[in-house]
């Protein structure tokens, strides 16, 4: 006895029927990838952000490394234009310079971010780095701004640079602008700040940074 097939109807109906059903669970996904995408986040709520501008005319190509090490747990982050994104940072936004076919785009802007809502126990720090003049010309005066939100037990922010001048006059110069400390709970190492630990990274491969 041969059964009967169901009629294409009833197939249609049921594979929407399945559609519909899946509909809601991929809205969902959907949802979480924008949940954890660190672009989306409230900035408050990620302890470090650093914004690096210069001349939006300026040919030169201006990079940020930025950098969290601790020897005793073998702790080596680098951020930059050749790993965008790390554990804990990110580097948000990078320009190389002005460029003719695109002049409304250029405003010459790094932005770095933390991700999460913790830095690692570690000493951490920013640098600049001459990448190439691009057939621009030097000095370069850069501008640099960093803060880190909630930044210790009082919840206060703790502003590590006010839009501090930085003078650069040489192609493959680099110089540490702040470098700073955090604990095992995730506090900012007050006074840390005081003195900048300066560090070479850019010729170190993204590999690890070297004291100078």
């Amino acid at each position: 006895m041969f059964s009967r097939r169901e009629s294409d109807h009833t197939v249609v109906q049921g594979d929407i029927t399945l559609l519909i059903s899946f509909i809601p669970l991929l809205v969902l996904f959907l949802f979480m990838v924008f949940l954890n995408d660190p672009t989306t986040k409230d900035p408050d709520k990620n302890p470090f952000e650093a914004v690096v501008e210069w001349d939006g005319l300026s040919l030169v190509d201006i990079d940020t490394w930025t950098w969290c090490t601790n020897p005793a747990t073998g702790l080596w982050e680098i951020v930059s234009y050749q790993n965008r994104k790390g554990k804990f940072i990110f580097l948000d936004q990078d320009d190389r310079g002005y460029k003719s076919d695109k002049p409304l785009d250029n405003a010459n802007k790094e932005t770095i971010k933390s991700l999460g809502n913790r830095l690692p126990a570690a000493l951490c720090g920013l640098n600049l780095h001459v990448f190439g003049t691009n057939g621009g010309t030097l000095p370069v005066e850069i501008t640099v701004s960093a803060v880190l939100f909630k930044g210790h037990e009082t919840g206060k922010q703790v502003v590590l640079l006010d839009q501090k001048k930085v003078a650069m006059s040489r192609a493959g110069e680099e110089v540490t602008v702040t470098s700073f400390e955090i604990d095992s709970e995730g506090k900012f190492v007050v006074g840390s700040n005081k003195m900048t630990v300066q560090m070479r990274c850019a010729s170190s491969f993204g590999r690890n940074c070297t004291p100078d």
